[in-house]
């Protein structure tokens, strides 16, 4: 099971950890994207690391159950983080591939959608929010299928940059912390560069950038499509850079286009429900 508020800090205290903590609204497209990157490393390694152990393993493979056609469903899907999973975490340990260096543990939080914009709203919610305080980095998701909606994308955004503000305000975090903000759903996004959507879409992660650059250890902006719908491709190259950053590896970019290959045929791919690969 995952990690309690308890159990967690005893890595952390014990040995080289990295705290990541994700959040987003609901189905903003966190649960894909930490499935897609498990897969990952069940292919090779991911950001010159392979998987050395976990302690919550089970929890790691029910990230993508349901979209498997052997759980019976006929609709893919991942389910969503539940409230009383608020400040559980999930474990991961990586080593270097040539064994170099000691192993690493991050412990992995996801703030459930439902809570998220709660902890906007009230200070005592996002208070109770314990994780963030010792996160070395929060990842914070923007649904790209929203964005392309002008009735709706406004409100998503709004949420993202109030959370932060809050955060800040109560000193959970700050120049202790690595900011992300994350583009899910890519693959929903228009192909045309000259389109209204992407440039709304800059105009916000400039706007990011420049409201909370300077407030923060670093901040980076990234683009992912962790389960996209068949033709489309995963973006395993980008998944594992975000990867590299949350483990401090600078050099992970070249490592991974040498090693990751293009296709990668998971089992708990959407495009398995009446499509075939072509």
């Amino acid at each position: 099971t995952k990690l309690t508020a308890v159990e967690a800090p005893q890595i952390i205290q014990s040995r080289p950890a990295q705290g990541v903590i994700l959040g987003g609204m609901v189905a903003s497209g966190k649960t894909p994207m930490l499935a897609r990157l498990f897969e990952m490393f069940q292919s090779k390694c991911v950001a010159g690391h392979r998987f050395a152990a976990s302690r919550t393993l089970a929890e790691f493979d029910k990230l993508s159950w349901h979209a498997t056609m052997e759980c019976g469903a006929s609709d893919p899907k991942t389910e969503r983080t539940d409230r009383s999973e608020n400040n559980l975490f999930l474990h991961l340990c990586i080593r270097k591939e040539d064994g170099s260096a000691p192993t690493t543990d991050l412990l992995i939080g996801d703030i459930p959608g439902e809570i998220f914009p709660e902890a906007v709203a009230e200070e005592s919610v996002c208070l109770d929010l314990c994780a963030l305080r010792r996160a070395d980095h929060l990842v914070l998701f923007l649904d790209g299928e929203v964005l392309c909606d002008p009735a709706n994308r406004h409100d998503p955004c709004g949420k993202i940059f109030d959370f932060v503000s809050r955060a800040l305000q109560t000193r959970q975090i700050g120049r202790h912390t690595i900011l992300h903000l994350v583009i899910s759903k890519c693959d929903k996004l228009p192909s045309d560069a000259g389109s209204e959507v992407l440039t709304f879409l800059e105009k916000t992660e400039k706007l990011f950038q420049t409201q909370f650059t300077k407030q923060f250890g670093s901040l980076h902006c990234w683009r992912v499509e962790a389960r996209p719908v068949h033709p489309a491709e995963p973006t395993l190259a980008e998944i594992s850079k975000i990867f590299g950053v949350w483990i401090g590896n600078s050099h992970q970019g070249a490592e991974t286009s040498a090693q990751m290959p293009q296709r990668l045929d998971f089992s708990r791919d959407f495009c398995r429900f009446g499509l075939s690969h072509k």
